[in-house]
């Protein structure tokens, strides 16, 4: 696993021409177990750094919105949090479907059972 994750760093660097350290975006600093695991089969897929961050950030704002792992969640959870962000956050178009997006991406491909 260790060399996984130092092949994917090579290749983020390579990809981004940086230096080891010199870009530090935020989904970077999020790394639950779920969110890691996230960002490295988005990084697979070849996904921007954009949608990483994007992705990951929503996902973990759900998870604290429940304060609950993702894996414990459910999809009347997935319900509440959507209508939690139109009715009560007042989310633009933008975010709710990046919040979508990202919830779908997570449940399809980290548990494609549908756990």
């Amino acid at each position: 696993m260790l060399a996984f994750t130092v092949l994917l760093r090579l290749l983020f660097h390579a990809f981004t021409g940086s230096p080891e350290g010199s870009i530090i975006t935020p989904f970077q600093k999020r790394l639950t177990p779920i969110t890691k695991r996230m960002a490295e089969d988005m990084l697979l897929r070849n996904m921007s750094l954009r949608t990483i961050d994007s992705y990951t950030y929503h996902v973990d704002r759900f998870a604290k919105h429940f304060g609950k792992q993702p894996e414990d969640l459910g999809p009347e959870e997935i319900r509440e949090f959507q209508l939690w962000m139109i009715q009560v956050n007042k989310s633009s178009w933008s975010q709710f479907n990046q919040a979508v997006c990202g919830l779908r991406f997570l449940y399809s491909m980290n548990w494609p059972s549908g756990a």
